[in-house]
């Protein structure tokens, strides 16, 4: 499964495993990973890898990870926590409601210090 990943966006690694299948053609030294399973991070450059077997493969750098051989991570690594959202959807959501005559009521909350 591929996922569209940018930059900015939240994900999670779900795979914090030694896969030699797909480390071994990229020409540094795979571990150590430093990232966790289950840990959230947040996406700072990404970039499309062509390793010597010819396959290309999607790498993720995330922000606050540093490595020493300086690779990017696999990407099927991990998986997105949130979704890029359309910014214009409240204002579209208004049109649509004054369109067909409902009213919504905001709800405001409270902050707390």
């Amino acid at each position: 499964m591929s996922y569209d990943f940018y930059v900015g966006q939240k994900v999670v690694c779900v795979d914090d495993n030694l896969h030699m299948d797909w480390e071994s053609n990229r020409g540094c030294e795979p571990w150590p990973l430093m990232v966790t399973n289950g840990s959230a991070y947040v996406i700072s450059e990404i970039l499309l890898l062509t390793k010597n077997n010819g396959i290309t493969i999607q790498g993720l750098r995330l922000r606050g990870v540093v490595r020493d051989c300086n690779c990017p991570l696999d990407a099927r690594r991990f998986r997105p926590l949130e979704t890029k959202s359309d910014p214009l959807e409240i204002f579209r959501q208004m049109c649509r409601d004054a369109e067909s005559g409902q009213k919504r009521k905001l709800e405001r909350t409270k902050v707390q210090p």
